[in-house]
């Protein structure tokens, strides 16, 4: 719930942003040629904010994967492990339990995960940027 209160309104404004650079022409086009409001969304306005999104949701994952520090000051990764991330594991296992070998194997591991979601973030804005 932090996180979302957090970063809607950077989202919010992102978006916002898009919609206001939207050009006029094809909405009175498409209201000539007897376009509903639903379609115009569909067909038009989705589109056209398409890489506005994807960079709001590039923004808000790079954001979500180097969560560490609002879990660690509000629950410590409790009750238990519910609230427990890759960053407060990492943190726990080198520095609190003084298990460095197991900390560095996570390490390499979630870099692998990390190059895997920038490889697959940068295809999706590669697929927004040729389809507007």
């Amino acid at each position: 719930i932090v996180e979302v209160w957090h970063w809607t309104p950077l989202v919010m404004l992102i978006v916002l942003g898009g919609l206001a650079a939207l050009p006029t022409e094809p909405y009175e086009s498409a209201r000539l040629d007897g376009a509903s409001e639903w379609q115009l969304l569909r067909f038009i306005t989705l589109p056209l904010i398409m890489p506005f999104i994807v960079v709001a949701a590039v923004i808000r994952t790079i954001d979500a994967v180097k969560a560490f520090d609002t879990i660690y000051v509000i629950s410590s990764g409790g009750p238990g492990t519910a609230s427990e991330t890759i960053n407060l594991y990492l943190y726990l296992q080198a520095f609190a339990f003084y298990n460095v070998g197991n900390a560095s194997a996570v390490v390499v591991v979630f870099f692998a995960i990390i190059v895997a979601l920038a490889l697959l973030l940068l295809h999706v804005r590669e697929r927004a940027r040729w389809a507007a």
